[in-house]
C-alpha cells in the first residue's frame, strides 16, 4: 500500500443544513459508525500513514472526536482557514503543500465498499479513480469521465452522456509526479503561460482535468457494481 492518505473534509455542507445540528459531513452516521470512521479503519487496516485530514467548518468537532476514538493512530489535521471561500481544491493544495508524495484521496461526505483501496492500490496505472461504470446510476449533473482503454482523456460534468464511461466518485491514488504537478499547477495559476486561473474556487477534479492537458495519464478503476453513496444532500441520507 502507498504511504500518506489525505481525507477532505473542511466543507460546510450546507445543502444539510437542518438535519446535521452543526456537525460536519463527516460525522453523520451510518449504520452506527460516522462516515469518517469507516474511513479510518479503513486506512489504519491496510497500514496507510500518516492520515491527513483537512478540516475546516467545525474543525473543533472533527479534531477531538478523531483524538478520542483514535487516540493512538498517525492521523494528521490541516485547517484550511478559508473553507468558507473556497472550493476543495484548495484544500488539496494546502496538503500536498506539505507533503507533494504519493497519495490516496477521498472526500470525507463518501461512503463506500472499503475493498475499493485495495482495488485502486492494484491498479497498473501511475494515478487512478474509481469510476462508476453503470450508465443507468449516472445522471447528467455528475462528475463524468471520457475514456479510452480505461485511461482517462476528460473528466467534468459537462461530458455529453453518449461520451462518458461513468461517474467519478470521491476516491482516487496519485503519485509523486502528480502530487508535484497539482502543487506547481496550483501555485502557477494553470498548465499554460497565458491561463493565470483562479484555482481556489475550483473543485480538484477541475484541477486534474486541467492536468491531463500535460503528459500525465489516470486510470480508471471500476466499482464492478460494489455499493458505495457520496452524501450531499437531506435526500441522499435519508435515502441511505
Amino acid at each position: 500500500m502507498m504511504s500518506q492518505a489525505f481525507i477532505l473534509a473542511a466543507g460546510v455542507g450546507s445543502r444539510l443544513k437542518g438535519l446535521k445540528e452543526g456537525l460536519p459531513k463527516c460525522l453523520l452516521s451510518f449504520k452506527g459508525q460516522t462516515f469518517l470512521e469507516r474511513h479510518l479503519e479503513a486506512l489504519i487496516q491496510r497500514k496507510i500513514n500518516p492520515i491527513t485530514i483537512v478540516v475546516g467548518y467545525a474543525k473543533e468537532k472533527v479534531m477531538g472526536w478523531v483524538k478520542s476514538q483514535f487516540p493512538k493512530a498517525s492521523i494528521q489535521f490541516i485547517f484550511n482557514p478559508l473553507f468558507e471561500s473556497t472550493n476543495n481544491s484548495y484544500s488539496l493544495y494546502l496538503a500536498l503543500k506539505e507533503n507533494p508524495q504519493d497519495f490516496f484521496l477521498c472526500d470525507g461526505d463518501l461512503l463506500c465498499d472499503p475493498t475499493f483501496w485495495d482495488d485502486l492500490a492494484a491498479s497498473h496505472f501511475s494515478a487512478a479513480m474509481m469510476v462508476e461504470n453503470n450508465l443507468e446510476k449516472v445522471d447528467e449533473e455528475a462528475m463524468k469521465v471520457k475514456c479510452v482503454d480505461q485511461k482517462m482523456i476528460a473528466l467534468g460534468k459537462n461530458i455529453p452522456m453518449n461520451e462518458a464511461a461513468g461517474e467519478f466518485i470521491g476516491l482516487s491514488r496519485f503519485d509523486q509526479d502528480w502530487a508535484m504537478a497539482y502543487v506547481k499547477i496550483y501555485e502557477e495559476g494553470g498548465v499554460g503561460a497565458n491561463d493565470h486561473l483562479p484555482l481556489q474556487g475550483y473543485y480538484y477534479e477541475d484541477v486534474f482535468s486541467l492536468l491531463l492537458r500535460t503528459e500525465l495519464t489516470i486510470g480508471m478503476v471500476s466499482t464492478q457494481g460494489k455499493w458505495w453513496r457520496e452524501i450531499d444532500t437531506v435526500e441522499d441520507y435519508e435515502n441511505l
